[in-house]
């Protein structure tokens, strides 16, 4: 139960970064904003979102501006290995090649307006985690293409329309997102977007000789209906909820300031549920259900010094809980967990987790030139644990019940990034890197072992305290992310 264990808790965590089907990385995909800039100003997305590429997922960012626009984007993650006794060699990489292409058309005089556009994006990820002592091998591969295809409409400047159609490897049919945004009136505009959340691939471990998988395979069409208002620059302030499920809303707002100040934030509420089976040995393994909620709200200050630098601090709180359950099948799972009496594994499970981030970065923009440097201070307390039984005499007694816990509930980590881009009349590069650096690892085992409450379970006597933070880096090497991106304008 071990594996099935391990597994539970990689799916919730990939359920939550849920934009990209990269999501394995899922450390850095919980904590860290998609976007070349965004890594160059320390991982936070500015608010509110501006376009930076060409995107079919958003169809509204198709628009070229009146110009041929060619992109193209590349993106490498490495996760955070944490050391943990006996589990050595563990990795994950993530990889990701997007290019598109968008030509403006207008029609009837300019009454409307509009792009056309292609792409093509590619998709990896490797996962690997083992344990020579315990015998245990956990990983993951998977490789998938997507060809896109989308337009983009305007009509006088009160109505704009994206309409995209995504191609994947892994689904039968195609998805459209689309976007519309109205402006009925002066200062308030209303919008519908169409997306999906649309994770896939497949876990395999093996114990003992014996092999299971755990597939990932998780599709959601997902209506939202908006209405956001903009005064003269001023404040901006827009409200979102799903229609399927109105329990699902987020909210963003701006607000500018006397002194070149201003303040943006936002919140996102969301309840996600999943039902997911696996295998062993080609033999139906049994399944794993769940249900959660996931809350997260940001708040930050910024200052516009001069015409060229923008210095931003922020403040990010994210808490998961969830919880579930299901059946481990005793025929297929009896070499993995090995039984006397004949019966299946049932097994409940709940996770939480809360993460406070705190940030800062500055931007500079000249007239061809731009960079940026950012942080994060990341405090994450994770909460994970599964119980699990026999069932006897057709469910009406239980055998062999245990109880798992993740040991570390806390870990501290930096984030330090930097980026910088140069602009052409007819082209722009940029270039951004983030590397996490752990400082603390606290793990439960070791504080009720000794009695005390202390905050890393690496801790050596008689060393400084830049001896302990270098030995323990050492011993958890954290994960970096590498974001290009180039811009072709005709």
């Amino acid at each position: 139960m071990r594996i099935l264990f391990l597994l539970a808790m990689s799916f919730i965590y990939i359920l939550l970064h849920h934009e990209t089907c990269s999501a394995y990385t899922e450390i850095t995909g919980l904590f860290i904003d998609e976007g070349v800039e965004t890594i160059a100003r320390g991982g936070l997305k500015k608010l509110p979102e501006n376009q930076e590429k060409l995107d079919f997922n958003s169809p509204l960012f198709l628009d070229s501006h009146g110009k041929i626009r060619s992109d193209v984007s590349f993106e490498h993650q490495r996760t955070i290995r944490v050391y943990n006794g006996s589990w050595a060699g563990s990795h994950a990489y993530s990889d990701q090649l997007e290019g598109a292409i968008a030509a403006p058309f207008s029609l009837w005089g300019g009454t409307l307006t509009g792009d056309v556009a292609a792409g093509y994006g590619y998709r990896s990820f490797d996962v690997k985690a083992e344990s020579s002592t315990a015998d245990v091998s956990i990983s993951a591969s998977d490789r998938f293409s997507a060809r896109k295809g989308g337009v983009f409409l305007k009509v006088l400047d009160k109505v704009s329309l994206g309409i995209a159609v995504v191609d994947t490897d892994y689904r039968s049919r195609a998805e459209i997102p689309i976007e519309v945004t109205i402006t009925p009136v002066e200062y308030v505009s209303i919008g519908y977007k169409r997306s999906y959340t649309d994770i896939a691939g497949n876990f395999s471990a093996s114990k003992s000789g014996s092999n299971g998988t755990f597939p990932v395979s998780y599709f959601e069409e997902k209506n939202e209906l908006s209405v956001k208002g903009e005064f003269k620059g001023v404040v901006m302030a827009q409200y979102a909820q799903e229609l399927q499920h109105p329990e699902n809303n987020r909210f963003i707002g701006r607000l500018e300031l006397p002194g070149s100040l201003y303040l943006a934030g936002d919140y996102t509420r969301r309840i996600f549920m999943f039902n997911e089976g696996f295998t062993v040995n080609d033999l139906n393994g049994g399944y794993l259900k769940g249900e959660g909620t996931w809350r997260e709200y940001r708040i930050g200050i910024g200052a516009d010094l001069g015409n060229h630098w923008i210095i931003e601090a922020n403040y990010r709180r994210q808490n998961l809980n969830s919880s579930g359950g299901g059946i481990a099948n005793s025929t297929a799972v009896l070499n993995f967990w090995p039984s006397l009496l004949v019966g299946n594994y049932n097994h409940i499970y709940s996770v939480a987790f809360e993460s406070d981030q705190y940030h800062l970065g500055a931007e500079y923009k000249g007239d061809n030139v731009s960079f940026g440097i950012g942080c994060q201070y990341l405090d994450i307390k994770p909460i994970a644990e599964m119980t699990y039984w026999r069932s006897l005499l057709f469910g009406l007694g239980r055998t062999g019940e245990e109880t798992l816990k993740l040991d570390t509930d806390r870990i501290q980590l930096l984030f330090l990034s930097l980026g910088a881009g140069y602009h052409w009349d007819s082209a722009s590069i940029s270039f951004a890197f983030g590397q996490f650096i752990p400082i603390a690892l606290h793990e439960r085992s070791t504080a009720e072992n000794s009695g005390t409450s202390g905050t890393s379970g690496t801790s050596s006597s008689g060393k400084d305290i830049f001896s302990k933070i270098g030995d323990y880096i050492n011993r958890n090497p954290g994960g970096n992310i590498v974001r290009f991106m180039a811009s072709f304008y005709f």
